[in-house]
């Protein structure tokens, strides 16, 4: 259980039980089970740019967020929407131009 908002939520989640606001699923321990996280209070933005198009997490087109922001990703994974979805990914290679 998690405090917001002076009550006590689940923290249990997975793709039919979603976080509460301001929470992420936090999937780490998917074998076993996933728990809603706080996200990072001040949202930092990391370097880089999401890849243009990945697939859903999970497939059937489950909405199911991972992350909220940049913060709460591992590092240099940064929080990028995926269809109606949010999860860390790698960020996209930037190219050098000649």
């Amino acid at each position: 259980m998690i405090h917001l908002n002076g009550e006590l939520r689940n923290t249990r989640c997975g793709p039919n039980l979603h976080c509460p606001d301001d929470t992420y699923c936090n999937t780490l321990l998917m074998d076993t089970y996933s728990t809603c996280c706080l996200s990072h209070p001040e949202a930092p933005v990391k370097p880089g740019s999401c890849p243009a198009s990945e697939p859903a997490y999970f497939s059937n087109s489950v909405c199911f967020n991972t992350c909220n922001n940049d913060g709460d990703c591992r590092g240099h994974r940064k929080c990028c929407q995926t269809g109606c979805s949010r999860q860390c990914l790698a960020p996209q290679r930037v190219l050098a131009q000649l």
